[in-house]
């Protein structure tokens, strides 16, 4: 699923992401989607394995950002 830039991707991504995990869908991390952590893991496996590397590459958290927190939980 696409959305434009400008336009708020929330409230659909919100409706649809359930249905597309459920098939078996992953969201693109560098894209636009609602899911934190958690249900990233769900459907990721390596998730938690990239979040030790980023401890290890990145101890200081100079490239830590809300998302980055979102996504791969906090450092």
């Amino acid at each position: 699923v696409h959305r434009y830039h400008r336009d708020d991707y929330r409230e659909l991504f919100a409706a649809v992401e359930p249905v597309l995990v459920a098939a078996g869908g992953r969201p693109h991390w560098g894209k636009h989607h609602t899911l934190d952590h958690d249900g990233l893991a769900a459907v990721h496996d390596e998730l938690d394995a990239v979040g030790q590397l980023r401890a290890v590459t990145d101890p200081d958290g100079v490239f830590r950002n809300p998302y980055v927190d979102r996504v791969f939980g906090p450092a």
